[in-house]
């Protein structure tokens, strides 16, 4: 599990090891999974999560999921104690923006991405956990807005 505050915004990052068993595509599972992360975080990470809360779960079958967890302002009603969930879950396909060069036996398990001067690796297949982790060491995941990444010119297959 990675976590990163950035203006207010609360970001969860959590590989595929973490959701073994459990199945994101019914509601109430999903909203049993948030209610027990906001009680891991409270517990383990000192973090209080109070009020009105907009999550999107973004949900990718090679990486896992990565929550973005932003605060509601409400004027009008008093969220003191509780907590109440707006919850948005999308699938997409996480994109990998390189940082560091890799070897060519490495990047022919993507298709190879340039968008202005970066270039993003998006899987061709699943990958094994050993490719997941040199992946991971040596990208930023790109899990928003990848649509227009893929619309761009594919320099690898």
């Amino acid at each position: 599990m990675k976590i990163i505050f950035d203006n207010g915004h609360l970001t969860i990052f959590l590989n595929n090891l973490y959701l073994k068993d459990i199945n994101l595509n019914k509601k109430e599972v999903i909203e049993k999974f948030l209610n027990e992360l906001t009680n891991k975080l409270k517990f383990y990470y000192d973090i209080t999560l109070k009020g009105f809360i907009n999550v999107w779960l973004y949900l990718d079958k090679n990486y896992g999921l990565v929550i973005k967890i932003e605060k509601e302002e409400l004027e009008y009603f008093d969220y003191s104690e509780a907590l109440d969930m707006n919850i948005k879950v999308k699938e997409v396909s996480f994109l990998y923006e390189l940082k560091e060069v890799l070897n060519k036996t490495f990047l022919n398990k993507f298709i190879i991405y340039k968008y202005r001067d970066n270039f993003y690796l998006k899987p061709k297949q699943k990958l094994s956990d050993i490719d997941m982790g040199i992946l991971l060491e040596n990208t930023k995941i790109i899990y928003k807005n990848v649509d227009r990444i893929l619309k761009s010119e594919v320099i690898g297959r």
